[in-house]
């Protein structure tokens, strides 16, 4: 069965990695500006990637990535 995390469009999957990798690397740097560098990054506007919206889906991604490695153990 493929868990609901992988089940992610493109671009939620790729802002959800982009920004855990630079939490990782750099725990200082918070959630909003790491949203606020992949909505950069790849040149969009807030209407087009509002970032209220994706703390939302980031904050669901993160608890469905922890879901998902439990089910793992």
């Amino acid at each position: 069965m493929i868990h609901k995390f992988h089940k992610r469009k493109l671009y939620e999957s790729m802002m959800f990695a982009y920004v855990l990798g630079i939490r990782r690397a750099l725990p200082a740097v918070t959630i909003e500006h790491s949203l606020i560098l992949f909505q950069k990054e790849f040149c969009m506007t807030e209407e087009e990637f509002p970032i209220d919206s994706a703390k939302v889906i980031f904050h669901r991604m993160m608890q469905e990535y922890y879901d998902y490695q439990k089910e793992l153990k």
